[in-house]
């Protein structure tokens, strides 16, 4: 995969400079917002404030580790480290601005602009994570797959099967009638008795459990289901 070679560092150096043009924009809009102007007076405040969130922000966005992991749909970890990273840096920031002594700066643009930045931070790699992915599915042809269990254990199988230029998850299966027919992580979920019509649909010859707290009774449950339907 092209992204697979570029080297650790540009990837790193593509995310920061994205990242950057997200807080210059998230910054625009908590102007705007502010002052309910699409052109809004920033009093010659606008690049000291940016520079100031630049420096405080990135450096603790290295620190928690954010940049490890390029283009890659955010999970429950990643959504943490971005809502610490916001948390954290908008106390220097706010330190900062005290000693740097800015003056003209509106306190609820401080308020507004780490929500945006969050925002536009989580979307930005949504985005590009899904470009990556459809871009991946172009190139090889995945195998498809069955994840038996919809739950915490099957969404992040979902995640990290989504990275992997092998496989594709077709659907979930569940037990619990509550979960069928609903979209978990982008994926429906359907009941037992679908498999066999699932497996013949989409080609499928592989399926994988992702039920850890299930009990060995419901385990033999579903390999029967599986097996049943012919699928390893």
């Amino acid at each position: 995969m092209v992204v697979d070679s570029i080297p650790r560092a540009y990837k790193k150096a593509i995310l920061v400079i994205m990242d950057v043009v997200i807080f210059a924009a998230a910054i625009w809009l908590a102007f705007a917002i502010r002052t309910t102007s699409t052109i809004p007076q920033f009093n010659g405040t606008y690049f000291k404030l940016l520079l100031i969130i630049v420096a405080v922000r990135i450096p603790v966005f290295v620190k928690l580790g954010l940049y490890r992991s390029f283009l890659r749909f955010p999970s429950e970890r990643v959504w943490l480290i971005a809502a610490q990273g916001m948390a954290i840096s908008t106390l220097f920031i706010g330190v900062a601005l005290y000693l740097a002594d800015l003056q003209g700066e509106p306190r609820s643009v401080l308020l507004i602009e780490p929500f945006v930045s969050f925002f536009l931070v989580l979307s930005s790699r949504q985005f590009l994570g899904k470009q990556i992915f459809k871009m991946s599915s172009a190139v090889a042809k995945r195998e498809r797959v069955i994840i038996y269990g919809a739950g915490l254990a099957g969404i992040q199988m979902a995640h990290s099967i989504r990275v992997m230029e092998g496989l594709k998850v077709a659907s979930f299966i569940d037990d619990d009638p509550s979960k069928w027919n609903m979209l978990i992580a982008d994926i429906k979920v359907y009941p037992p008795s679908a498999i066999a019509q699932l497996a013949e649909k989409h080609k499928v010859r592989r399926a994988i459990i992702a039920a850890p707290s299930s009990s060995s009774v419901d385990r033999r449950k579903m390999v029967f289901n599986l097996r049943k339907a012919g699928l390893e």
